[in-house]
């Protein structure tokens, strides 16, 4: 027998609030350092989050598009600069293409987001964060999927707006989209109008899942307060019989 009592959510997960429209900075291509309107992969998430087996996709987008540029966010310390110096050593063709930005306020990170061709999410792990930002601002951002929950959140939120054609479920396919999102600029409009046309729903669901969560803490609260012992919280309620005899 399990001493936890399973909580049965019928909304299980959230966003949060979306951005306000008027967040992103404007940002130049000089202000990053690039040629003007130069081609460029950005990431915004912490390097550690590109495993080692991470690193072909990297270098095959370099590789396969020589006007393109792979620009990341990289601060001072150890970690960041050992990954820096092992993308040196394995990826020394088109190292000189891989440009590491000093961490930035998070305004101005949204316009270099809104100046980059394509958002590249390390293909095990999206983010949360990340996921409310592009659902907020429109930004088609290219994930993966994979066996534990935390990559498959961009599979799930893009399956909940019906959004199809950025989820890779290989390194192949990863490469394929990042690179048609590069040469096809209307099929990147095209996704990111999908986006914002859709995306309320997702939020609208987030508020749901916040007010969900709160019920049940309030009557587990008053639960536990009255000394009554665990039990199930399945639709809405809680039951005194197991989850299987509840089907």
């Amino acid at each position: 027998a399990f001493s936890e009592k399973l909580v049965i959510l019928e909304h299980s997960y959230t966003l949060g609030e979306p951005d306000p429209p008027s967040l992103p900075e404007i940002m130049t291509y000089s202000d990053i350092g690039l040629p003007e309107n130069a081609n460029f992969f950005f990431t915004w998430h912490t390097l550690h989050r590109w495993l080692p087996e991470h690193d072909a996709i990297i270098e095959s987008l370099l590789k396969n598009n020589p006007e393109a540029l792979f620009v990341c966010i990289a601060g001072d310390s150890v970690l960041d600069q050992n990954i820096l110096q092992r993308w040196r050593k394995k990826m020394q063709p088109v190292f000189s293409r891989i440009k590491p930005l000093n961490y930035q306020p998070y305004g101005k990170c949204l316009g270099i987001m809104q100046l980059a061709d394509v958002l590249l999410a390390p293909p095990n792990v999206p983010g949360n964060n990340s996921l409310r930002t592009v659902f907020s601002h429109g930004f088609p951002m290219v994930t993966g999927t994979g066996k534990y929950i935390g990559a498959r959140l961009g599979e799930f939120f893009y399956h909940e707006l019906g959004i199809t054609g950025v989820v890779a479920h290989s390194a192949n396919e990863y490469i394929e989209i990042a690179e048609r999102l590069l040469h096809d600029r209307r099929w990147r409009e095209e996704k990111a109008g999908e986006i914002l046309e859709k995306r309320d729903a997702l939020f609208a669901t987030s508020h749901a899942a916040i007010k969900e969560l709160e019920s049940f803490l309030l009557a587990a609260y008053e639960r536990a307060r009255k000394c009554l012992p665990p039990a199930y919280w399945v639709h809405g309620q809680f039951v005194e019989k197991g989850c299987a005899d509840e089907k």
